[in-house]
């Protein structure tokens, strides 16, 4: 808009700054309808007050037609809009000051919801777990951020693992003994440790990730070299109310493990040192330096202290070695 080209109106160049302020707000709206009526100005009406009143009427006019668009809840009817712009100038100004509240009003609204949609935009492009970026093509296995649950939680980083035609996300990892996992029940909730080295990814994530069901891998090294893995068919964990409680089921394993080791703890809720929800009279997360599903007290101890070569360390039942590495991950079925 050039306000060179402008009627030398001082009724008109007063409103140059609201022009200046909202043209860019009503983009082709003010264009079409605003500018032409600024120069018919000129030429109908002689008096000042005349000027003035044509000036009001139009802002109300292009105001409102932009509220009917962008919040119609919020205005009235464009008939009795008519009905007001045939009243005097001081009936107009009030009217305009009305509208221009309103319009503050949309404006904060429209900027609300672009806030709250933000989440939810940019979650949208995060991968719910490993297992999405398998589909999508993802084959080099590292660190990714996954977000299962963007309603209730922000994304967070991961370890993925590609193979046997799985995305495999990785919630506990032990490689050097680098990180003690004799933690405290708040620390196993939330998680600890650095994906891309030893790490708990934490019961609550562990939680999300789970809330429907999920095949379970196992791989573990012992000291003297050999390795072992297994997979599960059926695996979920129950949310902090029943203390994480274990679903595992051994129909339709499949490994060189000792299934029964690690089913063995099925339906038992999660221990810490802190939590004793065992069914043993000791606290056995105390007495094994862990934090487990214990029973009476384990076949299994993946979270046991690192290079302990007795019952205090990385224990599966039909392993007589040390374990010195572990990993548990978890993909859709």
């Amino acid at each position: 808009m050039r306000f060179d080209l402008m009627p030398k109106y001082p009724q008109v160049v007063a409103h140059e700054s609201f022009i200046l302020t909202h043209a860019s707000f009503f983009k082709d709206i003010w264009v079409i309808e605003f500018t032409p009526q600024l120069f018919e100005c000129s030429q109908e009406y002689k008096t000042d007050q005349e000027q003035e009143l044509f000036v009001y009427r139009q802002q109300v006019l292009v105001i409102h037609r932009f509220l009917q668009n962008e919040c119609p809840d919020l205005v009235r009817s464009k008939r009795q809009v008519s009905d007001d712009t045939a009243m005097s100038l001081e009936v107009m100004k009030t009217v305009y000051d009305n509208l221009m509240e309103t319009l503050k009003k949309c404006r904060l609204r429209e900027s609300q919801k672009s806030t709250e949609k933000t989440p939810t935009t940019l979650s949208s492009s995060v991968p719910k777990d490993c297992q999405q970026l398998y589909e999508s093509g993802e084959r080099v296995s590292g660190v990714y951020s996954i977000d299962p649950f963007p309603e209730k939680m922000q994304p967070f980083s991961v370890w993925c693992d590609f193979f046997d035609g799985h995305g495999w996300t990785v919630f506990q990892k032990r490689l050097d003994g680098s990180l003690d996992f004799y933690r405290n029940w708040a620390e196993y909730q939330s998680g600890f440790g650095n994906a891309a080295k030893e790490y708990w990814l934490g019961l609550d994530k562990i939680y999300a990730l789970t809330k429907s069901n999920q095949l379970l891998n196992i791989y573990v090294k012992a000291s003297n070299g050999a390795t072992r893995s297994g997979t599960w068919q059926t695996f979920f964990i129950r949310n902090e109310t029943d203390n994480y409680t274990l679903t595992v089921n051994d129909a339709g394993y499949n490994g060189t493990l000792l299934s029964y080791s690690f089913f063995h703890h099925n339906g038992m809720p999660f221990s810490t040192r802190d939590k004793d929800n065992d069914i043993d009279a000791r606290n056995c997360a105390v007495e094994y330096h862990g934090g487990w599903w214990y029973t009476d007290c384990y076949r299994s101890n993946l979270n046991g202290e690192y290079g302990k070569n007795d019952d205090q360390g990385i224990r599966w039942v039909g392993l007589s070695d040390e374990l010195m590495e572990t990993v548990m991950r978890i993909s859709r079925n």
